[in-house]
């Protein structure tokens, strides 16, 4: 009895003592018999390497290359799908090199990001990084260089893609407005040259038949200023030929600053006596003027001075443009050619006053210019306005084509 007992206790002490070393295996104790460490192990979801383990069961796991493993179409070696997604996980987008049969459609390569193409055709997709649906590339290599780039004049790039390393249009009319602006001077006008034309006139003195005296008379105006008002233009192009119109308004000096009418006789023919007879020319002008209205001046020497001014009349300036193009050395030279249609003065446009002020008789100008064979006052007038269309028109050919060589040509 006493025997069975032994064994039984023997038997319960070594299964006791195989549960605590099961219990303690791995565990360092101390000298106390206190084991360290947690009482339980941290445990990964996925087990001991979470990246290992294939979530979407589509065969391959994080380790193994899958770039998606919540996505079972998602996978090294899958077929390629437009759908914006790196279905092959070879770290490009709807790669056009691997696109699953019926995906994409024609495109071109766009290597600079213009959204233009260039080169032999592949089939992409819309998201495909690089490519652009369609070839009107002209250079590739520039991102500027596209159909709908903005050309730069002569800078080795043919930004539009017009096969030209320039666009005129716009400079040409950067060139037009300029030169409206300059002759209209902002609206003020501007004063063009002082035009000085002194006639050697044949005076008509009604005495002994038709007698007349060659170069007896004088006629002139100074002080002559046109002033632009209201510039404006238009521009029709034809190859390199241009069609131009300015349209202004012309102001023979103004107000503030009037010109100066002189007519008379000269003083050596003044004094002059007329054969067969006692009176000078001198005599005979001034009775012929006192009926007239109007005051002759004081000790009247043969000459009448007025000052005067034309109000604003409309007037255009026609004419073309030849551009000359060297691309090689980035130059644009114009030749223009225009001709000018200046309104001619009628009667009531002229203001004339007297040089002391108040109104001065035009009756007398005109008598006056009648006997020295130049018609009327505006007929002399408008005999100087010829040389102001002729002053215009160079002004306008010349500032024209200094600003269209400006505009258009490469600037260093």
């Amino acid at each position: 009895m006493r025997t069975l007992q032994t064994i039984l206790l023997l038997g319960i002490c070594s299964m006791a003592a195989t549960a605590c070393s099961s219990e303690t295996e791995g565990k360092e104790l101390d000298p106390n018999g206190a084991s360290s460490g947690d009482d339980t192990d941290d445990i990964d979801d996925d087990g001991p390497d979470g990246d290992d383990v294939d979530d979407d069961g589509d065969g391959f796991t994080e380790v193994q290359g899958d770039c998606d493993d919540q996505n079972a179409e998602v996978y090294p070696g899958a077929a390629e799908y437009c759908n914006n997604l790196d279905d092959d996980c070879d770290g490009e987008i709807d790669d056009p090199s691997s696109l699953a049969d019926g995906q994409g459609s024609t495109a071109w390569a766009d290597d600079d990001g213009d959204g233009f193409g260039y080169g032999p055709t592949v089939l992409a997709c819309e998201f495909s990084e690089g490519y652009a649906d369609n070839d009107l590339d002209c250079d590739d290599t520039e991102a500027t260089a596209n159909p709908d780039g903005t050309e730069e004049n002569f800078n080795g790039i043919d930004e539009d893609c017009d096969g030209q390393d320039y666009l005129l249009e716009a400079c040409i009319e950067e060139a037009m407005a300029m030169t409206a602006v300059q002759m209209e001077n902002g609206g003020d006008g501007i004063a063009l040259a002082d035009f000085v034309e002194e006639y050697d006139l044949v005076v008509n003195v009604p005495v002994i038949g038709t007698t007349t005296f060659e170069d007896a008379g004088f006629g002139r105006v100074e002080n002559q200023l046109a002033l632009i008002r209201d510039g404006g233009y238009l521009i029709n192009e034809s190859g390199n030929d241009y069609v131009v119109s300015f349209e202004t308004t012309l102001a023979y000096n103004d107000n503030a600053d009037k010109f100066l009418l002189t007519v008379g006789v000269e003083e050596s023919w003044w004094i002059y006596n007329i054969p067969l007879t006692s009176w000078t020319i001198g005599d005979v002008l001034t009775t012929l003027m006192e009926p007239l209205p109007g005051e002759l001046p004081d000790n009247w020497d043969g000459t009448f001075s007025c000052y005067g001014y034309v109000d604003a009349t409309p007037t255009d300036f026609d004419g073309t443009m030849e551009l000359a193009i060297n691309e090689s050395r980035g130059t644009v030279t114009a030749t223009v050619a225009l001709e000018s249609n200046v309104t001619q003065f009628t009667d009531g446009d002229a203001t004339l006053s007297s040089l002391e002020g108040g109104q001065c008789s035009n009756d007398i100008i005109t008598a006056i210019t009648g006997y020295f064979g130049i018609g009327d006052t505006y007929e002399f007038l408008n005999e100087n306005l010829v040389l102001v269309g002729k002053q215009l028109v160079f002004t306008y050919e010349t500032t024209l084509a200094e600003n269209i060589d400006a505009a258009c040509s490469k600037q260093d």
